[in-house]
């Protein structure tokens, strides 16, 4: 049985701690526009986008999930940056979108993202090769 001390360690040792500063979720008051976002990873689907946006060196700063809804309100607070979506039917509709909105929209075919999934194929793991695939030459 575990005395009082040893309970008051544990809650020190289990206490809340902030997210890290590159997550980004949609209850968050942290303003994209601050962060030096250069290229985006835009998983598209039926009703849920995955976001994954990256510094110039790669580094990781947004991963977000967001509604159909909230996507123009999502780019329209971000300052001019490329974007790489995976190619499909709809994708042409969101390129013309983001274009109209002053963004640099590259489509990208299936078998370039391949290649740098990394894990199971998920919306963000394909966001992340998304954004993987548009930083290489």
């Amino acid at each position: 049985m575990a005395s009082g001390h040893e309970s008051c360690r544990i809650d020190r040792l289990m206490g809340w701690t902030p997210d890290p500063p590159f997550m980004s979720y949609g209850g968050s008051q942290q303003k994209e526009e601050q962060m030096p976002v250069s290229i985006i990873g835009l998983d598209i689907a039926k009703s849920v986008f995955q976001v994954h946006g990256a510094d110039k060196a790669g580094n990781p700063l947004i991963r977000r999930q967001l509604r159909r809804r909230d996507v123009l309100r999502f780019f329209v607070n971000l300052e001019r940056c490329l974007v790489g979506i995976e190619a499909c039917h709809s994708s042409h509709y969101w390129a013309r979108e983001l274009i109209a909105l002053g963004h640099d929209v590259r489509l990208i075919p299936t078998q370039y993202v391949r290649p740098f999934r990394r894990g199971g194929k998920n919306d963000s793991n394909d966001a992340e090769a998304i954004c993987d695939a548009l930083s290489r030459p």
